[in-house]
Formats: structure tokens, C-alpha cells, sequence
């Protein structure tokens, strides 16, 4: 008796020590879940669509703002292992709550600086601490958000679960630059970070009202290294998630890097278009994303998921190397539509893949080499293609990554025999 009280306790409140068979997550908490989750993704991609055109706009320099780019995920990078022990050691729901609480802090003081007028062109050493702690802070709460959902839903229901999370995560994607160019359109640089300092405070009072999940198996591993072998040692010992990953780096550095630096730019030499119209063609790629994980979804259960993935990661290639080659914005927006599309299945059955493979007590590890290359990937190919962009063109520099990244995909078509298996 007084062991099922116990049980039910740790149900309602949340607690990580009890067994696994629990009440369910409620409803209303579940879709508290999801939409603060979106909500997450949202103001990431408005912070680091900001943080480009701001850094454009003061310096006015392509390679400027790659190494900008890059003092965000450069950091996201080498704390992402480490983000992964702490989601699989440690609450989930805590850190996600506390590490949002930071980041509007420090959004915020972003936002106070501009308006103070201690950041600008030759003012630069506050905005990259900024996107230095912002890098460093994001890993354990990007692992242990795509992780929490093992939690919230139960195993029957994970890859599916897993496919909305990754819906989320693109639409986000490309929902950010659209809020972010819509609120810039009418107010200054330091209300449009402040709005997204607002954003982010709002995610985490909607993860404070979740209360009732399964509790999350922990590592019982006391050191830092032990726990990290074992989470390598699962990757390196199944070539289907190695192969997962490494086309996720493929679309990583030649798609979402390049696509997130240099398309806004692009739209405004070749269109004219300004922040508000800018941030609706990337708003059009961001539908495309959602179409794409809707796809995901329909196709997860089906024995030609491998080779799916990776016909859509050549697709997703050849769309954004096409968009350079028209002078006509309808058929760049159906370009953009047909990128995002590919990329919301190659991302939706790539996250779905690796979750349902992995178990709960590695998932954190895991899924934060799923976050790394999927959020933090893309500032190397931010980076490279800028100063590709700086040596030769815009439409050069995305021209030649969408080019290599059909090429690298196609590779996986031919040659890896695991995930065409899957």
C-alpha cells in the first residue's frame, strides 16, 4: 500500500525515482509540452536570426557574420556531450526550466546593451560573450527537451512523438526569421531581442505547468568520462544511428548553415527585399519543414524509411542549389517550399530513428549528438560558405553547397547498406 502511494506520488510531482509504469501524462500537460517546446524553437531561431542581420547590419560583412554565427554554436559544440550526461544525470524538466530562465537573462542584457549603445561596429566583445554563454548554456536543455518526450509519451507512441518534436524544431526553424523580420519591421535592434527575451521566459513558465510524467531511467554512472564512452560506445557500435548522423551533418553544414547566413542576404541582392519580406520567403521554407514532417510521419513505419531519408537529403541539395539559378520570386519561393519539404523528412525520420534505438537512460546522450548536428552543425557550414560568399558570390557559395550536399547524399544511397535496410 504504502509502496503504491509512493509510486503515485512520484507520478503527479514529476520525480525521476520510481518505477516506470505511471498514470499518464494528462492531456492539457502533454500539449502544454509540444507547445512550449515550439514556442523554445521559435525564439531560438528569432535570437539567431537577429543575431545575423544585426551583425550584417553594424559590420556589413559576410565573414563577420559567419564567425558571429559560430561564436553561438562553436560552444553549443563542446558543451553538447557534456549537455547529454546532464539530461541522463540530472531532471529533465529542471534543467530545460532553469536553463531558459538564464537565457532570458541574458537575451535581456543583450537587448539593454543596444539600447545603451555598448554594442555597435566597433563595440563587438559584448555581443560575442553573449553568443558565447548562449552556446554554452544550450546543449543540456536542447538534450534534455527531445529526451523529456520519451517521458511524456509512452513507448508506443515515441517515434511519433519524436516526428512532432522534429516538426516543431523546423517550423520553428523557419517561423523565427518571420517573427523576427515582422517585429523588426516596426520597432528598433533592442525591442526585437527583448521580444525574443520575452519568447523565451514564456517557454519556460509553460514547462513549469507540467507536472505529471514517467519518470526518466538515470545513468547510474558516477563519472563524467564513464558516462560519455557509454553513450560513444552505443554510436560507434551501430553503423545505422553513425550513418544517421553522419547525413545529418551533410544536410547540417551544406543545407541549414548556408540557407540561415546567407539566403536572407541573397533574397535582398537578387530581390530587393526587405527584413519583413525576407522573413516571409523563410517563413515559406518553414512550411515546407512542417508539410515535410508530416510526410515523416506517414512513411516512419515503413521498410523503405533509409532509403527515404537520404533521396530526401540529395532532394533537399538540389532545391537549394536551384534557387540561385532564377531571377523570378514565385519560383524561388517554390524552391525554397521544395527544400523545406525534403528537409522536413530527411530531420523528422532522422530524430524518430535515433530515439526509438536508443534507451532511456543513453537517450539524453544521444539525442544531444542529434541536437548538436541540428542546431550547432550548421554554424560550420555558416562560416565556410560566408567566407566562400566573401571570395566569390552569394549565389556562388549556395550554389556550390547545395551541390555538395546532394553529392554526399547520393553517396549514402549507394553505399550505406545499414540504413537502406532500415
Amino acid at each position: 500500500m504504502n509502496r503504491q502511494r509512493a509510486q503515485n506520488s512520484s507520478a503527479s510531482s514529476g520525480r525521476d525515482d520510481g518505477p516506470d509504469q505511471v498514470a499518464p501524462t494528462p492531456p492539457a500537460q502533454l500539449g502544454m509540452f509540444f507547445v512550449s517546446s515550439l514556442v523554445a524553437f521559435v525564439a531560438h531561431n528569432m535570437f539567431s536570426y537577429s543575431l545575423v542581420i544585426y551583425t550584417r547590419h553594424i559590420t556589413g560583412s559576410d565573414a563577420m557574420t559567419g564567425t558571429m554565427f559560430l561564436s553561438v554554436f562553436l560552444p553549443y559544440g563542446l558543451f553538447s556531450p557534456i549537455g547529454g550526461y546532464l539530461s541522463d544525470r540530472y531532471t529533465r524538466k529542471r534543467i530545460i526550466v532553469l536553463a531558459s530562465t538564464l537565457i532570458t537573462g541574458l537575451i535581456g542584457s543583450i537587448a539593454l546593451a543596444i539600447d545603451g549603445a555598448l554594442i555597435g561596429p566597433t563595440q563587438l566583445p559584448l555581443l560575442f560573450a553573449g553568443a558565447i554563454v548562449y552556446g554554452a548554456v544550450g546543449p543540456a536543455m536542447a538534450a534534455s527537451r527531445i529526451a523529456m518526450v520519451g517521458n511524456v509519451l509512452p513507448e508506443s507512441k515515441l517515434a511519433k512523438g519524436t516526428i512532432i518534436m522534429s516538426v516543431l524544431t523546423v517550423v520553428g526553424y523557419g517561423a523565427g526569421p518571420l517573427v523576427a523580420g515582422a517585429i523588426k519591421q516596426r520597432v528598433g535592434w533592442s525591442t526585437l531581442f527583448g521580444c525574443v527575451a520575452v519568447a523565451w521566459a514564456a517557454s519556460a513558465l509553460g514547462y513549469l505547468l507540467i507536472v505529471r510524467y514517467r519518470p526518466q531511467k538515470k545513468s547510474t554512472d558516477a563519472s563524467i568520462l564513464r558516462a560519455l564512452t557509454a553513450g560513444a560506445r552505443l554510436m560507434l557500435g551501430n553503423r545505422v544511428l553513425l550513418q544517421l548522423a553522419g547525413l545529418m551533418v551533410v544536410a547540417a553544414i551544406f543545407v541549414l548553415g548556408p540557407n540561415q547566413t546567407l539566403m536572407p542576404q541573397q533574397l535582398k541582392q537578387a530581390f530587393g527585399l526587405g527584413e519583413q519580406a525576407r522573413g516571409t520567403f523563410m517563413g515559406v521554407f518553414g512550411l515546407g519543414l512542417l508539410s515535410g514532417g508530416i510526410v515523416a510521419v506517414l512513411v516512419s513505419g515503413s521498410r523503405v524509411r533509409g532509403r527515404v531519408v537520404s533521396l530526401a537529403t540529395v532532394a533537399m541539395g538540389a532545391a537549394l542549389a536551384l534557387c540561385v539559378s532564377t531571377s523570378a520570386a514565385n519560383v524561388m519561393l517554390t524552391l525554397l517550399f521544395a527544400c523545406g519539404v525534403a528537409g522536413g523528412v530527411s530531420n523528422g525520420l532522422v530524430s524518430a530513428m535515433l530515439q526509438q534505438k536508443t534507451p532511456d537512460e543513453l537517450r539524453g546522450r544521444v539525442m544531444s549528438i542529434y541536437t548538436l548536428l541540428l542546431l550547432g552543425a550548421p554554424a560550420l557550414g555558416g562560416l565556410v560558405f560566408g567566407y566562400v560568399a566573401e571570395a566569390t558570390s552569394l549565389s556562388h557559395a549556395l550554389l556550390v553547397a547545395g551541390c555538395g550536399a546532394s553529392g554526399l547524399a547520393l553517396l549514402f544511397v549507394l553505399f550505406a547498406g545499414a540504413l537502406r535496410r532500415e
